[in-house]
């Protein structure tokens, strides 16, 4: 007995302290608390349990309501929860409501916060929300569903982003049985779904100034990775677009001087997108950290349409700041 016990738990020794202690932080700021209570440790060893490899039989309730959800099953979740099945039961550490947002099943996720539960259910690594796990699944129904349910829009994960930050395209039927590692980079979603999304997000109060840890906006974020429905919504929207992160760069610069390794990502995009910051105000003669402009930046990554539109564009105010007579008007100077 003491042999197999020992051989389980050094097995999943590892799982067991990563998720344990990612869970036990998130509980205490949670809790805002100084130390982790006896009852705040029974509270996040359970709320992690799922994800320390412990398995369960397969005709349990909890494992028969996580097949439902993976496979999109209403009518067979209800009979588990009604079974007896944790609203909360997880699947690698995150909770089977995670998943129902994330592919945009509405009548699953009411179902389970109507058994009880969290409505501020976390990914137990990077600590996403249920809000953004709707935003990535490109369903703008789920995502009016959590606000209607008074969810917090302008909640944060461990990097920083919100759900303005983190919409994206629904997943494919290949990743379904699981939560995938998101890597938030919007470049493929939808536009209609997208936009409808954005536009949900910011009428029930989204802040689309707030920064991630580097610095970086909504709108900054979106010029970034070529998403120029998000940029257009948000534009009209009146986000700041002389801001800069970190490094310097503003949202017309990350657009201008785009680079991905992966050369098959959309990009027809990055032209417009410089139009529509521009026509928002965007100033071209900004710096970076690196002393690189927007024009130095497209043109050290190739990018010669952008070059083109930025000469015409700096080119044009430059004759609009001089008279008939050749007097400057009032430029200013960088």
């Amino acid at each position: 007995m003491y042999s197999r016990f020992r051989e389980g738990f050094f097995a999943h020794r590892k799982p067991f302290v990563s998720t344990f202690r990612s869970g036990c932080l998130r509980e205490l700021r949670r809790r805002r608390a100084c130390r982790l209570s006896v009852a705040g440790f029974v509270m996040a060893l359970g709320s992690v349990c799922g994800g320390i490899g412990v398995a369960q039989p397969q005709d349990s309730p909890n494992a028969r309501l996580v097949k439902a959800v993976q496979g999109d099953d209403l009518k067979a979740a209800v009979e588990a929860l009604e079974a007896g099945a944790a609203p909360e039961a997880t699947i690698d550490g995150n909770p089977v409501s995670c998943m129902a947002a994330y592919h945009g099943q509405t009548a699953l996720l009411k179902a389970l916060l109507d058994h009880g539960a969290r409505l501020d259910a976390r990914k137990f690594d990077d600590h996403l929300t249920l809000l953004m796990f709707a935003a990535l699944s490109g369903n703008p129904e789920t995502v009016q569903f959590l606000l209607d349910r008074k969810v917090k829009v302008n909640e944060r994960d461990a990097l920083g982003e919100t759900a303005l930050m983190t919409v994206r395209e629904p997943p494919q039927p290949a990743v379904l049985s699981e939560v995938p590692p998101v890597s938030k980079t919007p470049e493929d979603a939808p536009p209609s779904g997208r936009a409808a999304i954005l536009k949900i997000l910011l009428r029930a109060g989204a802040d689309k100034e707030i920064r991630d840890i580097g610095g970086s906006t909504a709108l900054m974020r979106y010029a970034k990775y070529g998403v120029k429905e998000a940029v257009e919504v948000l534009a009209d929207a009146g986000a700041k677009v002389n801001v800069r992160d970190r490094a310097g760069n503003t949202a017309l610069i990350l657009a201008a001087g785009w680079q991905f390794i992966d050369k098959n990502l959309k990009t027809d995009g990055y032209g417009s997108i410089v139009q529509r910051l521009l026509r928002a105000g965007a100033d071209v003669h900004v710096k970076n950290k690196a002393g690189l402009t927007a024009l130095a930046a497209a043109r050290r990554q190739g990018h010669q349409d952008i070059v083109t539109l930025l000469r015409e564009h700096q080119m044009g105010r430059d004759r609009a700041t001089v008279d008939a007579d050749g007097n400057d008007k009032g430029w200013k100077k960088r």
